[in-house]
């Protein structure tokens, strides 16, 4: 719809191909608003966006608009839990109900916060049935994982906890520490580091965040399957809710975070970046190493696809890859947002859009294509 557009921002002479990609993904259709940001080496070299914040055209994408990137929140999540964890306010391998003693119901002793970062809990779905209401009532979930049992053996498979690992982790987070992880974020990432990402957005960004378009069609999945679980309780999830004033001010830290590509990019910059940022420390090295160690590598018991993961982030495969390297942290969102942290190559970068697509894999091949190329 939008073909003519004028791609802003800033692009390093060095990358302009990525931002030739990026205009071409527009020219094809492909978009109506997005922004995508990469830095190299500790140095932002693009930040640059397009298009417009709605669908009918009138609000154009700016340098500060903000989109809900749906499940690149776990990224942010996934940083923020390894800071909390690097400063002893949370124990990777303790057991969740040493904070959260109610979770301990039904077999659950054996769950350790670190099977909630690397999908391995057991809990992908949420068995009690409820209304759709629920997704706004972050308690209410976390009391119903609370009392019911693993689907399999803790730590020994993992299932994309795609929804319940938001308010796995959100009730933990608050519990340990007694503050939430939107407030831990603000205090420690966010206002220190310049980083624009929300979990619960802020009154002040609700007129600069922008409309998800919602795909064509609908997701498939085989009926019955743990995948279609997940997705049909709460009932009413589908991707207009992102537009709901009550979603996007709660926290559900596994799909509500509301940021940009230049906001993805930065924070993951301090996992390319010897856990720095603008060379000031946010991550030490021991959380560095922790975050990158797999953690379990197989079919995922949820998507069915083979898939590795370590805390916090998919790491990559040969099933799975961001770009041509080995030591890559990532993780994408629901209708195609990304974010990447490539250790090898020094590289981190971050993609965000309102228009959502079920076959997302055109519009990023073409961005990280150009991206590996400019960089030889």
């Amino acid at each position: 719809m939008f073909t003519e557009i004028e791609v802003q921002g800033y692009c390093h002479p060095r990358f302009t191909r990525v931002k030739e990609a990026f205009a071409a993904n527009f020219r094809a259709g492909l978009e109506v608003g997005a922004s995508f940001a990469a830095v190299w080496r500790g140095e932002p070299v693009i930040d640059i966006w397009a298009g417009y914040a709605d669908p009918a055209g009138e609000r154009p994408w700016a340098s500060q608009t903000v989109v809900n990137m749906w499940s690149t929140s776990k990224l942010i999540t996934g940083v923020l839990v390894q800071l909390l964890a690097d400063r002893r306010l949370i124990e990777l391998d303790a057991p969740v109900a040493a904070y959260w003693p109610q979770f301990v119901r039904k077999g659950k002793q054996g769950v350790k916060v670190r099977h909630l970062l690397s999908h391995q809990a057991g809990l992908p779905i949420i068995e009690e049935p409820m209304e759709q209401a629920a997704w706004f009532d972050p308690p209410r979930i976390a009391a119903a994982l609370a009392d019911q049992a693993p689907l399999w053996e803790p730590g020994t498979r993992a299932g994309y906890h795609g929804m319940t690992q938001g308010y796995l982790l959100g009730e933990l987070v608050q519990r340990a520490t007694g503050k939430s992880i939107g407030s831990h974020f603000r205090e420690l990432i966010s206002q220190p580091f310049s980083v624009d990402f929300h979990f619960g957005l802020p009154a002040e960004a609700a007129d600069r965040t922008a409309v998800i378009i919602p795909p064509d069609g609908s997701l498939t999945y085989r009926a019955g399957s743990l995948f279609e679980r997940m997705m049909g309780n709460p009932a009413g999830y589908t991707a207009d809710i992102a537009n709901l004033p009550a979603w996007q001010q709660m926290e559900q830290p596994a799909a509500n975070g509301h940021g940009n590509a230049r906001s993805v990019a930065r924070l993951m910059s301090a996992l390319a970046n010897d856990g720095k940022i603008d060379g000031r420390p946010l991550l030490s090295m021991r959380a560095l190493e922790k975050a990158s160690r797999e953690q379990c590598y197989g079919v995922d018991a949820v998507t069915g696809a083979y898939t590795r993961y370590g805390l916090g982030y998919g790491l990559a495969s040969r099933e799975m890859t961001m770009g041509p390297n080995r030591q890559v942290l990532f993780w994408s969102g629901w209708g195609g947002s990304f974010g990447v942290a490539d250790l090898d190559a020094t590289l981190s970068y971050g993609y965000a859009m309102n228009k959502m697509g079920h076959d997302t894999g055109v519009r990023r091949k073409a961005l990280i294509t150009a991206l590996y190329e400019s960089i030889g």
